[in-house]
């Protein structure tokens, strides 16, 4: 008889602080297998990596395919920079493009000495979630000051400028397709 194997994903970490500490209970009781993140959600939990813990899968490698699905391993200190697509800034690759095979693509940007350049990408989805400082998102729909945790979904065809973005401003760009 075949083997049948049963993963339980737990949707929504971070979405609230309650639904983040069930996720992370259910995961520590053996409930759940694996979560899928709400990026730019309001819940913030403090999450220590231990790095010498003994995986019950083994280490594993950083490149691994499993179930047809990629895994992506993402160290932003051994991650080289490289100009973005906005004059002043630059950003560096997490490996979602070449994981999902150019389906989606993540990028950390970061301003360096910033510009008012618009951008003139289309992509059929985009998203720009601020992780730290803050930036002026400003487009022909209006101007608004993002901040930490704030977050913009950018519909194609939108031509749009950062401005006045904090010496510390990082911004996760999210795109499909990459």
């Amino acid at each position: 008889m075949a083997r049948c194997e049963l993963l339980i994903n737990a949707d929504d970490l971070g979405m609230t602080p309650g639904v983040t500490d069930g996720i992370i209970a259910a995961i520590e009781h053996g409930c759940v297998g694996t979560t899928s993140a709400m990026i730019g959600d309001p819940a913030l939990h403090e999450t220590i990596a231990d790095w010498s813990l003994a995986l019950p899968n083994g280490t594993g490698e950083a490149a691994r395919v499993w179930e047809g699905q990629r895994f992506v391993r993402h160290v932003a200190a051994e991650s080289p920079s490289r100009p973005w697509k906005i004059d002043g800034w630059e950003c560096r690759d997490t490996g979602i493009g070449a994981a999902t095979q150019g389906l989606a693509g993540a990028r950390v940007a970061r301003v360096t000495n910033g510009s008012d350049e618009a951008v003139d990408d289309d992509p059929e989805f985009a998203m720009l979630v601020v992780l730290a400082g803050e930036v002026t998102f400003e487009s022909e729909a209006g101007s608004a000051r993002l901040r930490e945790s704030s977050s913009v979904a950018i519909p194609p065809k939108l031509h749009y400028q950062l401005l006045a973005a904090t010496p510390d401003c990082e911004l996760l760009d999210v795109t499909l397709p990459d």
